[in-house]
């Protein structure tokens, strides 16, 4: 079983876990609200494109759910083909829960979504209102919506008992220190490191370097790309550089665009 927590507030709750053998997944959502709850995928954490589900219990404790699609940043549409089907729900006053399950690849080719052993999108989103009816849903706040890179079809990897096993060699990949400006709710930082091996290396364990009291309240998350420039060496010159804003590639030095290549979120 994976879980993580999808939003910054500690209200949304994701777990969810997989059947190679019958290619199927499933997910449990937790969140605090007694209106409507959102969860599914996207190809680039907008809605535009995506697959999803939509559901909530009414007043008289009947589940609604429901399979969609969004071709815009629109009410997403209930899809002809149900492929996500739900298993369990409840609520208990203060919090919705919801548990369905798909297959990796469906049938529905037109708006349905493949999950794979890449990294995926996911997107949420959640009201405090219950909506009249399927087709008339209250809007979510700004702050009741995100997205974030997950590995959903990822397994768990052996630990070592000797970590200090000479064969084993560590490197850490820190940032400078940054003073995050006030007049904006996000940053992105983005920063260029050179690897220090001089040969191939099997990668065995990665763990997040993040200082509990003065950092982890602000980190949302972290993502290393790596840089596939055609000129490799080129990328050297930005290894001295404290980093960038890259919010957007406006801020970014051009040869930044190579880096584009998931490695680990």
């Amino acid at each position: 079983m994976h879980s993580i927590t999808l939003d910054p507030h500690n209200k949304y709750h994701l777990k969810w876990y997989f059947d190679d053998h019958k290619q199927r997944i499933t997910f449990n959502v937790v969140v605090e609200t007694t209106g409507w709850v959102g969860f599914g995928i996207s190809p680039n954490g907008g809605m535009a494109g995506s697959d999803l589900v939509i559901g909530w219990v009414d007043d008289n404790g009947v589940t609604h759910f429901h399979d969609r699609y969004a071709e815009e940043e629109e009410l997403p549409t209930i899809d002809d083909s149900q492929d996500w089907h739900l298993l369990e729900s409840g609520h208990n006053g203060s919090h919705i829960w919801l548990t369905f399950t798909r297959v990796f690849i469906t049938c529905d080719t037109e708006t349905d979504l493949s999950i794979t052993s890449d990294i995926t999108k996911l997107i949420w989103a959640y009201s405090h209102h219950k909506p009249s009816s399927p087709v008339a849903m209250p809007q979510h706040k700004a702050l009741n919506r995100g997205h974030r890179n997950v590995h959903l079809l990822s397994i768990p990897g052996h630990d070592f008992d000797n970590k200090n096993n000479e064969t084993i060699e560590k490197w850490d990949i820190t940032s400078s220190n940054l003073l995050i400006p006030n007049n904006t709710d996000t940053t992105y930082w983005c920063k260029i490191v050179i690897a220090p091996f001089t040969s191939k290396i099997h990668v065995i364990r990665i763990e997040p370097i993040i200082s509990p009291a003065t950092n982890a309240p602000f980190v949302h998350h972290m993502v290393l790309y790596r840089c596939l420039h055609p000129n490799s060496s080129y990328m050297d010159q930005y290894a001295s550089h404290n980093g960038a804003n890259c919010v957007d590639f406006a801020n970014m030095p051009y040869d930044f665009i190579h880096c584009q290549s998931v490695y680990m979120v």
